[in-house]
């Protein structure tokens, strides 16, 4: 089932920050689990080249990209890459996808079904081993303005129906050149992020070899 930000975890998004000496410049990575200023990439590149060192009270630079560790970084918007790490204009930014088939996002807990087309947010990434292989997987974290949550998405199923969504409703509707190459980059970067190979992050983690208990649901409400 979808999984929610607690009353708790809320009392500490909005007090605690998470801090990193970045070229010997100590920079906000974001607050509590909510990376809001750094995207995976370009923190692991950051990361690679040795430019990164702890400040003191905050965790190590490896922790931060250790899988299962629950971070949330920034989705890695396309139209940010000039941008360096730590700096953003809009720390809640989300992207908005266009769904028009409602089995894409049914949820049975909700009480009250909303009206289609309605609009997500893409908004994060989450580092994780899946839950139903032991899959390393960057997985996405879309805000559901309708309901008021934001939900990850582990299923290859699911990321695909959404994709398909994506692709439909602002890509092939879009008029605008700009918007569709936008959207197709974002399409990328999220499949890129299932697709994600063991070599390529033995620096930071031990892929789970053994399988985890397959869970019902392909999206989880984020606690």
């Amino acid at each position: 089932m979808p999984e929610r930000l607690n009353d708790w975890q809320l009392l500490k998004i909005s007090t605690m920050g998470e801090y990193i000496k970045y070229k010997n410049k100590v920079i906000k990575l974001g607050t509590c689990e909510s990376l809001y200023y750094a995207c995976y990439p370009k923190y692991v590149l950051a990361l690679e080249s040795g430019q990164l060192r702890q400040e003191p009270g905050n965790l190590s630079p490896e922790q931060y990209a250790q899988a299962d560790m629950g971070f949330l970084f920034r989705f890695p918007f396309p139209d940010e890459d000039h941008l360096k790490l730590g700096e953003v204009e809009d720390y809640r930014r989300g992207v908005p996808v266009i769904i028009t088939e409602p089995t894409v996002l049914e949820d049975s807990s909700t009480a009250t079904k909303p009206s289609y087309p309605r609009e997500i947010e893409l908004t994060q990434q989450k580092l994780i081993h899946r839950h139903s292989d032991g899959r390393l997987c960057l997985v996405l974290v879309y805000r559901d303005p309708y309901l008021g949550s934001s939900f990850r998405v582990e299923d290859d199923t699911l990321i695909r129906q959404i994709l398909k969504q994506l692709i439909r409703n602002n890509v092939v509707k879009e008029n605008n050149p700009q918007k569709k190459l936008f959207y197709r980059q974002i399409a990328r970067r999220i499949l890129d992020g299932y697709q994600l190979k063991k070599q390529n992050l033995m620096i930071f983690h031990v892929q789970n070899d053994v399988p985890k208990q397959k869970i019902s649901g392909g999206r989880k409400k984020l606690s």
